[in-house]
């Protein structure tokens, strides 16, 4: 369980790690998509993707891989496509190796 302070409705939310779907990363801002809710808290993206276990793909996004529908060279698909984010080419390593990790276990 994780507590943060959604900026748009100055409040404190509790939210399961597995609940995240993706957070994409603006300046010093973080917006967390989850299936019910987006949030905006403060926050710097590393920090938050150990906190929550989500895995970098870009410098802009991190992911749950427990959403991962799909992936190519350039792309992951989230949600069964509804969802398309970038890889970064210095991520792309670093994602492979998470997505293997994470279907072994």
């Amino acid at each position: 369980m994780m507590k943060i302070i959604d900026m748009n409705q100055m409040k404190e939310i509790k939210l399961e790690k597995h609940e995240i779907i993706y957070t994409e990363s603006y300046l010093n801002t973080l917006h967390i998509y989850t299936a019910k809710a987006h949030y905006t808290i403060k926050g710097h993206l590393p920090a938050f993707c150990e906190q929550a276990s989500l895995v970098r793909v870009h410098e802009s996004y991190a992911i749950n891989l427990r959403y991962l529908y799909d992936f190519d060279n350039h792309d992951v698909f989230l949600l069964n496509y509804d969802v398309r984010l970038p890889i970064g080419i210095t991520y792309r390593t670093t994602f492979q190796d998470a997505y293997k990790h994470y279907f072994e276990e």
